[in-house]
């Protein structure tokens, strides 16, 4: 029993030198990206299809499947680390994630490279993913009200089959912030090759169906849907304007030849 067990502990560790799994820790001169799934979470991990973006330089880099090959990624508990975006040096701005599955994942922390050293962020504002974020922020097991706009919360769920919850866009940095600048757009989730570049599908692609018929929202969509809103609301609001000026003017005019009339009337009966 007892070499059965060293047997076991010698294989994982091999496997784990040999076959690109990255957990634990790393070193703070790597540039890669870190998860760590939400610890003391039962319903955290996931198995999904989980693919990250990062912006650099003034542009996204492209779309990557995380999966360390031959190892088990999103433990609860566990960080892995994923060495697609290393060749990127100068700072990650901002960093999209993207689950096309619908096996959601609970997000505790992130790591990044800062263009010298690696950085964490470790809470989300809730704007990260757009107009309706209650069900995609967490206090870690139990769902954060998102009334306010401006707090920050500890952990950050992403997951195809919950609502506005697919995909999340953020600045980074202690704290993640709302992204404004360009959209990365969507993985085209029927391509899966580990470590590759995937096409990117972008909001309006009819080809594009995200699971559940889902929206990923980011924050100049939120932008974007809301002018359209303000354009109807301001449309409506002028074609009333003008209607109501119309008949308003009518009123007065009738009301104008009206007492002209009446004063011809008048004027007639007392001859």
């Amino acid at each position: 029993m007892k070499l059965l067990f060293i047997v076991y502990t010698y294989w994982i560790l091999i496997r784990s030198v040999f076959s690109g799994c990255h957990t634990g820790t790393t070193d703070a001169k790597d540039r890669r990206l870190g998860i760590k799934t939400t610890a003391g979470v039962s319903w955290a991990g996931s198995n999904g299809k989980l693919f990250a973006n990062i912006y650099s330089g003034g542009s996204w880099k492209g779309w990557r499947r995380l999966d360390n090959s031959n190892c088990d990624d999103f433990v609860v508990g566990a960080v892995d680390y994923f060495d697609d975006f290393s060749s990127i040096t100068s700072k990650w701005s901002a960093i999209s994630l993207y689950n096309c599955g619908t096996d959601g994942l609970l997000i505790e922390d992130v790591w990044y490279w800062d263009g010298t050293n690696e950085k964490q962020t470790v809470v989300w504002k809730a704007g990260v993913f757009g107009p309706f974020p209650d069900k995609c922020l967490y206090t870690t097991a139990s769902v954060a009200s998102a009334s306010d706009p401006g707090s920050a919360y500890s952990d950050i769920f992403i997951d195809g089959d919950t609502e506005c919850c697919d995909g999340v866009t953020f600045t980074t940095g202690l704290t993640g912030g709302v992204w404004t600048g360009t959209l990365p757009g969507r993985p085209d989730c029927s391509k899966t090759e580990f470590g590759k570049t995937v096409s990117v599908l972008n909001r309006n692609n009819n080809d594009y169906k995200p699971p559940n018929n889902n929206n990923f929202v980011g924050t100049t969509d939120l932008e974007t849907k809301l002018l359209n809103y303000l354009m109807i609301v301001i449309g409506i609001a002028v074609l009333l304007f003008v209607s109501n000026s119309c008949l308003i003017t009518a009123m007065v005019k009738n009301n104008g030849n009206k007492s002209y009339e009446y004063g011809k009337v008048y004027k007639t009966d007392m001859e």
